[in-house]
C-alpha cells in the first residue's frame, strides 16, 4: 500500500513538473523576425574596426538604402566610406537582393565579396522562418562554388561555412539614433574559403582562408533593421603565389597571414516609414 502511494506521488510530481515547464514555455515571449522595409528607407551606420594583431583601426560610415521592397524581394543599395581626419573618402557601393527573412537572393559588387562572411554585410542577418524564444538555438550551413571576374582575373572560390545562432531575448538598446525595442541574436560561424586567381588560363595565386566569426547583433523587433552589433573576426590566410614562385624557381612557397579584428556597428539615423 505504501509502495502504491509512493508511485502515485511520483507520477503526480512528474506531471506537475511537466505542466510547469509547458506553462513556462507558453508564457515566454515569442519573436517572429522579418525585414519590414519600404522603398526609400535609409539606415545610416558607423562601423568601427580594430585589427588587434596589426595595431590598426578605422571608422566607416555606411548607408543602407531600400531601392525597392516587394514581398520576399527587397533590393538594398549599400555604400560605405572611410573616415580620415573627420573627412570621408574611398566610397564603395554594393547591391544586395534579399527576401523578408534576410536570405540572400543575389548580390553584386566590383570586387569579390561573399556576404555570408563579409563584415560589410553584417547589416543583414538571416532570420529563422519560425517563431523563436529566448534561448532557442538553430544552425545554418553554406556550401558554395562560384567565380567572380575582376581586374582581368577570374577568381574561382569554394566556401564551406557552418553557423550556430542563439536567441538572446528582448532588450531596449540605446544608440545614437535613439532607443529601440530589440531582439538579440548571437552567432558563431566557422568557415573555410579556398580561392584560385586565374589570368590567361594560368593560376596566379591560391589562397586558403580559415576563420571564425563570433558575436551578437540586436535587431529592431518591429521592423527588423540592425540597431547594434559587435563581432570578433579571426582568420588565417595561407597564400601561394604560384606565378612568382615559378619565376624564382620555388615549387611551393606559402605566406601565412593571421588577422584578428573586432568590428562594432551602431545605428546613427533612420529615415523613412
Amino acid at each position: 500500500m505504501k509502495f502504491q502511494f509512493f508511485l502515485i506521488l511520483l507520477v503526480l510530481s512528474i506531471s506537475t513538473v511537466g505542466c510547469v515547464e509547458n506553462i513556462q514555455q507558453d508564457t515566454q515571449e515569442k519573436y517572429n523576425l522579418e525585414y519590414d522595409f519600404h522603398k526609400g528607407d535609409v539606415f545610416s551606420y558607423q562601423i568601427d574596426t580594430v585589427i588587434h594583431n596589426q595595431y590598426k583601426s578605422d571608422s566607416k560610415l555606411a548607408d543602407m538604402v531600400v531601392n525597392s521592397a516587394e514581398i520576399n524581394d527587397i533590393i538594398l543599395d549599400i555604400s560605405n566610406s572611410v573616415i580620415v581626419n573627420d573627412d570621408e573618402s574611398n566610397e564603395n557601393y554594393y547591391h544586395l537582393n534579399i527576401n523578408n527573412y534576410g536570405d540572400i537572393l543575389e548580390h553584386n559588387s566590383s570586387d569579390l565579396i561573399i556576404p555570408e562572411i563579409e563584415p560589410k554585410f553584417m547589416l543583414i542577418l538571416p532570420f529563422p522562418k519560425k517563431e523563436i524564444v529566448n534561448g532557442d538555438v538553430w544552425e545554418s550551413t553554406l556550401n558554395e562554388n562560384n567565380s567572380h571576374f575582376a581586374e582581368r582575373k577570374n577568381i574561382e572560390y569554394q566556401l564551406f561555412a557552418n553557423t550556430t545562432f542563439r536567441c538572446l531575448g528582448n532588450e531596449i538598446i540605446s544608440v545614437n539614433a535613439g532607443d529601440f525595442n530589440c531582439v538579440g541574436i548571437e552567432r558563431r560561424t566557422n568557415y573555410v574559403l579556398s580561392i584560385n586567381s586565374i589570368h590567361q588560363n594560368r593560376t596566379v595565386y591560391t589562397q586558403k582562408i580559415t576563420g571564425t566569426i563570433i558575436g551578437a547583433s540586436w535587431f529592431d523587433l518591429e521592423k527588423g533593421f540592425l540597431v547594434e552589433s559587435e563581432h570578433d573576426f579571426n582568420k588565417n590566410i595561407k597564400t601561394n603565389y604560384l606565378e612568382i614562385n615559378e619565376e624564382l624557381g620555388f615549387e611551393s612557397l606559402y605566406q601565412e597571414t593571421p588577422i584578428n579584428s573586432t568590428i562594432a556597428i551602431e545605428l546613427l539615423n533612420v529615415q523613412g516609414d
